[in-house]
């Protein structure tokens, strides 16, 4: 019996060890899923202002891919520190973060806009959605090497063309300024 039970000890010692582990973010990504295709962006630096106001302090992340056709950039902020894991959900304070991506596009389409035969730079922003849905989460900071990591996910808009955005993920170097 003292065998059944040390059998049973050591094999769920075994398994709580093989719990899901959180897949870590490779260092100078920025990259994110958006009208089917995984856009990777060029990033030199997040910008961390503090103190911006009232106390209020900001990060924003700014890419560039596509012969820098494509941009995407991400202001967050909040009370106290953004050097902190937090999770930012779109609302209409400060603490929401703000997605504009823009996008050179040849003979753009959309139901409520159209551009024929010619090309133009075009912002989707998550402002400009009827619904605000998007999520931000700083999962982690360095304040010694100065990174910052973390997902984002939800929608952007320019008037009734919605584009969802998923698989977002950062982990970039900062600079405080």
């Amino acid at each position: 019996m003292n065998k059944l039970y040390t059998l049973l000890l050591c094999v769920s010692i075994g398994l709580a060890g093989c719990s899901e582990k959180e897949e870590a973010i490779p260092a100078n990504t920025f990259s994110m899923k958006i009208d089917n295709r995984t856009i990777v962006f060029r990033v030199d630096s997040a910008f961390l202002t503090r103190n911006v106001r009232n106390g209020e302090n900001g990060c924003i992340l700014y890419g560039y891919a596509d012969n820098n056709d494509t941009q995407l950039s991400i202001g967050f902020g909040k009370k106290g520190s953004v050097e902190e894991p937090h999770v930012y959900n779109f609302r209409s304070d400060f603490d929401s973060p703000t997605v504009v991506y823009q996008r050179i596009i040849k003979d753009y389409r959309s139901e409520c806009t159209t551009l024929i035969g010619g090309t133009g730079g075009y912002i989707f922003s998550s402002t400009n959605c009827a619904t605000k849905s998007f999520t931000l989460e700083v999962k982690k900071v360095d304040t010694e090497k100065q990174t910052i990591s973390g997902t984002f996910s939800g929608t952007v808009c320019k008037r009734c063309d919605v584009r969802p955005i998923t698989e977002g993920k950062f982990n970039v170097p900062y600079i405080v300024r």
